[in-house]
């Protein structure tokens, strides 16, 4: 039997419970969904406020992607448990908050920059489902990092994958979404990369050649003014 004592709704902005805790029975939503909700929304009534001031503290903000973005972000990596916090090994509380704040931010840090290199990304590449018309006037343009790209650079873009081969231009479309444009690399999932190879009829490996011999035909079109 589940000794733990429920949460009550008069509790949730009080600070008597564990944050260890609060995690713990987060993590265990399959078995007590009400259980972890109440647990998480304790945790986020917490912790929220001082995020978002510590990612305006840290410039973990932008016009396209705001502070708040940012803390329900973090907080939605918390939830499904696909971010991890390590308790230090003294168990005093003081010393755990402290620990679990700079998790927090790190985790904050990480989706900040995750988000700014899709921005950025975006500000080069345009939907690949988009189609080249003359006739439209494009709106204007902003100095602000999430802005598209200048008209001309779209067309160039788009002109470049309409020149592609059917081979060349599946793998292309298929694994744009996977660019990085910071480290110049793809991260294309295992299952989605064997899924390329078998449409393209070739290898994973022969298919990563090919992308990269395509991300660097498309770099020099667009160096070459």
């Amino acid at each position: 039997m589940d000794a733990r004592p429920e949460f009550s709704g008069s509790d949730d902005s009080t600070d008597r419970h564990d944050d260890v805790e609060l995690l713990v029975r987060i993590a265990d939503r399959e078995r007590d969904q009400d259980d972890a909700e109440a647990a998480f929304r304790i945790f986020f009534n917490r912790h929220s406020e001082f995020l978002r001031q510590a990612c305006l503290k840290y410039s973990y903000s932008h016009p396209a992607f705001g502070e708040k973005d940012v803390v329900l972000r973090v907080m939605a990596e918390v939830y499904q448990g696909r971010a991890i916090f390590t308790p230090p090994e003294d168990p005093d509380s003081e010393v755990v908050r402290r620990h679990l704040r700079k998790w927090l931010i790190n985790v904050a840090r990480n989706q900040f920059h995750h988000q700014m290199r899709k921005l950025r990304f975006d500000r080069v590449l345009v939907p690949l489902n988009e189609e080249i018309d003359g006739e439209v006037t494009p709106p204007a343009y902003e100095d602000d990092e999430s802005a598209p790209p200048p008209p001309y650079l779209r067309t160039r873009i788009l002109h470049f994958r309409d020149s592609l081969n059917d081979i060349d231009r599946l793998i292309f479309e298929r694994s744009i979404d996977y660019y990085d444009p910071v480290t110049r690399a793809f991260n294309v999932p295992p299952v989605v990369a064997q899924s390329i190879a078998a449409e393209t009829g070739r290898n994973v490996a022969a298919v990563r050649k090919r992308r990269e011999r395509i991300m660097i035909r498309l770099r020099q079109e667009l160096a070459s003014g």
